[in-house]
């Protein structure tokens, strides 16, 4: 299992040269003074950094702020998981039931030990049609999990790069907390110009046609 973590002190410098450039700086909408306000309206250019106390709802700030957004907000949290010793009928209900194509495999203390692909249960069943396969049998041991303060657009970028279109949650200790699809990463593109840029070159990307999606 590979687990992606955010290094504090890379984010540090990271946001340090993108404030120094300009060109990622995060604004706030200032609550304007009494003297800043005519006709009942803010005057223009009210400006403040962030943690000003900012007017209209979560997708109003973000549109003026470019907050980024994380996994925790668009985590599936209450996601179905398979046991390594769940049977390969109960791991395809769940994907029946879930209309999803990953799977993930959760053993003792909510652990992460492997996920189960559609495409590697079709392939297996093909070759050996048991009705005793379990999960164990079939998951893939080598595979990405990512952490609820992860930037969506990052996490977009590692599904393009492995062509899955959903991956575990998981915290410090690896305790499973849920998934992050695809779908959910792209329903937020609306109020994200950059998300929605690397969206589009994942899917123009020659990858997206010659490999297979999960």
């Amino acid at each position: 299992m590979r687990r992606r973590r955010s290094d504090p002190a890379i984010e540090a410098i990271v946001d340090a040269s993108v404030s120094s450039s300009g060109h990622w700086r995060r604004w706030a909408r200032a609550e304007p003074a009494a003297e800043a306000r005519w006709g009942g309206r803010p005057a223009l250019g009210a400006w403040a950094e962030p943690g000003a106390r900012s007017p209209g709802t979560a997708r109003f700030r973000r549109r003026w702020q470019r907050e980024p957004i994380t996994v925790r907000e668009i985590m599936e949290a209450t996601a179905a998981f398979a046991s390594p010793s769940s049977t390969l009928c109960e791991v395809c209900r769940i994907m029946r039931d879930e209309e999803c194509a990953v799977v993930p495999v959760v053993g003792e203390g909510r652990t992460v030990v492997g996920i189960v692909i559609d495409r590697d249960v079709v392939l297996r069943c093909l070759g050996e049609a048991s009705p005793s396969l379990l999960a164990a049998d079939v998951m893939a041991h080598d595979f990405d999990c990512v952490v609820p303060d992860e930037r969506i657009e990052d996490v977009a970028i590692l599904m393009g790069e492995r062509s899955i279109l959903r991956l575990p949650v998981v915290d410090r200790t690896d305790r499973f907390l849920g998934m992050v699809s695809m779908a959910r990463i792209a329903r937020h593109a609306d109020d994200d110009e950059d998300l929605q840029d690397t969206l589009g070159r994942i899917a123009s990307a020659r990858s997206f046609w010659h490999r297979g999606w999960r």
